[in-house]
């Protein structure tokens, strides 16, 4: 059984409790602190975004169609749907020459809860455009087109784009392929499985010295335009603005979470064994001041995040979450 991350109490009670992982790794991928097992294997979910966006920049499609600095934070980023997301991937089908139909990563609602009452309010239907994976997506059309590979079948993991990407995270993780496990992310993509030492090792790296020129392009655009990589008030966009280009972050589905120190090469990824997500900020701001990340006005700027309250529907705290490793 993995221990305890944080206790959800109501009053005087704990009401729930949630269990995981989390190991912060340098470049060798010497353990700097650990909590559970870091050996654990699972999912690395959307929080593989940024190493596959250096896939797509390292194939030149940077140059080839002009894209901007947000375009390639969009890549990297799970996007809540609002206006400035969709501009953004539009832009990015306008200069590939392509329309929504080539996207097939399928359709929800915007995840940001402004900008889905918004189209509620006008009356309209959530579109591609609003999925939370069109920017990768997208950057995965735009290295296909630049292949001048086939379009249609981007999601399999024969076609050349995902083969690259496939490498591409095997060489960050320092894994050989065959013992990454292949699966089908929500988005139809394929998701890589891989202990979850390697998810930190495969971040202290891309944030490293000699991590390559895509990959600090990759680095410099998401500390540029955190907007990008999660949206208007998202734990990921407000700790990579409050760090100040200290740090890149970016979440997984079922509870996954890396970070990587920025010119420190130090990972950091976690993993709540019930994928709740709701554990993810407290326990990665507290992990972040126990290696002296974080600066007092910093840790007080993301207090929210490291001690969230519990609010009925009526607005009032009747309850908190606590960190209790």
């Amino acid at each position: 059984m993995l221990p305890k991350l944080v206790e959800v109490y109501r009053g005087k009670l704990v009401e729930s409790v949630h269990r995981g992982a989390v190991v912060v790794v340098d470049q060798t991928g010497r353990i700097l602190e650990q909590w559970g097992d870091s050996g654990l294997v699972t999912y690395w979910r959307s929080a593989a975004k940024p190493v596959q966006a250096v896939t797509v920049v390292a194939g030149g499609v940077v140059e080839a169609y002009g894209l901007t600095g947000e375009e390639i934070a969009l890549m990297t980023g799970s996007h809540g749907g609002e206006t400035q997301h969709v501009r953004v991937i539009q832009s990015i089908l306008g200069k590939l020459g392509l329309g929504p139909e080539h996207l097939l990563c399928g359709i929800h609602p915007p995840t940001n809860k402004e900008a889905a009452r918004e189209l509620a309010a006008q009356g309209r239907q959530p579109e591609v455009w609003h999925h939370n994976c069109s920017g990768k997506h997208g950057g995965m059309l735009a290295l296909a087109a630049h292949l001048r590979a086939d379009l249609g079948s981007y999601l399999d993991i024969h076609h050349p784009v995902q083969q690259r990407m496939l490498d591409t995270v095997a060489s960050f993780a320092q894994l050989p392929q065959g013992q990454i496990t292949v699966g089908i992310d929500g988005c139809g993509v394929p998701v890589y499985g891989m202990p979850l030492s390697n998810m930190a090792l495969a971040f202290a790296r891309l944030t490293g010295d000699g991590a390559g020129e895509a990959a600090r392009r990759v680095v410099e655009n998401m500390l540029a335009h955190p907007e990008m990589v999660a949206g208007t008030n998202s734990f990921d966009t407000q700790l990579i603005k409050v760090t100040d280009g200290k740090v890149i972050a970016k979440i997984g589905a079922e509870g996954v979470y890396c970070v990587g120190l920025v010119g420190r090469g130090i990972g950091l990824a976690a993993k709540v064994e019930d994928g709740n997500t709701r554990a993810l900020p407290p326990v990665v701001v507290e992990f972040l001041d126990r290696i002296r990340v974080l600066l007092p006005d910093e840790l007080a700027l993301l207090k929210s995040f490291h001690q969230p309250e519990v609010k009925n529907h009526r607005g009032e705290k009747v309850g908190e979450i606590k960190v209790i490793i």
